[in-house]
């Protein structure tokens, strides 16, 4: 019987981690479709100065470099 008890802790604790992900999949989303909306809010390039242009093009860079290095990060754990 210990080791049925200690497998289905096991499972339990598997789908505990699951669902954590699963919601930090979620927060992570929400928090990707609100800097969407704050980007998609910005002036376009022939309305900003070029400070304001010079800003979006560094927040468009980052932007594009979190995306690939926590994608592949994701894509690792995952594995």
């Amino acid at each position: 019987m210990g080791i049925v008890m200690e497998t289905i802790d096991i499972v339990r604790q598997i789908v505990s981690d699951t669902d954590d992900i699963v919601v930090q999949l979620a927060d992570i989303k929400n928090a990707v479709n609100k800097l969407h909306c704050g980007m998609l809010s910005l002036p376009g390039t022939k309305k900003a100065n070029e400070r304001q242009a010079k800003a979006i093009s560094n927040a468009m860079e980052a932007l594009s470099d979190w995306r690939h290095n926590h994608l592949e990060e994701m894509r690792k754990a995952f594995e």
